[in-house]
């Protein structure tokens, strides 16, 4: 709890200030292109000025054709501390799968700044995809061109902090 003490205390003084959320999409066409689009709900109490991870490449949203793409849900300086979403890439460039990447990353958040929540949906250059989470809700879908409909969840891998 050392990382951003004011905020770990807020968020136990006022929990329902926090239960704003992103949406994001990771998508891979048929010329194995990869996208990314990240929406933010936005931080409450933020300083004026702030620049939140969705915005800034690398940390909320990235994507590469060479490795797949992430979108990041959260607390945002979580993301823009540990880059996240180019970090995920990163590892499955070096041959993760998508679920690793996002599980590995979820881990590092757990160690680096506990008690503090962050989501991750990911997909491999390859198609695989990848979601897991350390905060209360991660809602998300997939869909491939061989369904007939989407696939769904409320919840992803929950990746609980070491006790």
């Amino acid at each position: 709890m050392d990382y951003l003490p004011k905020l770990h205390k807020l968020t136990a003084l006022y929990p329902q200030l926090f239960d704003l959320g992103t949406v994001g999409a990771v998508a891979l066409d048929e010329n194995k292109d990869t996208a990314v689009a990240t929406s933010t709900g936005g931080y409450t109490l933020k300083f004026p000025g702030r620049i939140g991870d969705s915005p800034l490449i690398g940390c909320g949203t990235y994507a590469d054709n060479e490795a797949g793409a992430c979108s990041a849900t959260g607390i945002g300086e979580v993301a823009i501390k540990l880059v996240l979403a180019k970090s995920a890439c990163d590892l499955m460039r070096l041959g993760r799968t998508a679920q690793e990447a996002a599980e590995e990353l979820i881990k590092l958040v757990n160690r680096k700044m506990p008690g503090l929540s962050m989501g991750l949906i990911t997909l491999s250059n390859s198609g695989q995809i990848g979601a897991a989470h350390c905060s209360p809700h991660l809602c998300w879908a997939y869909m491939a061109s061989s369904m007939k409909h989407p696939k769904g969840a409320l919840k992803a891998k929950m990746i609980e902090e070491p006790r």
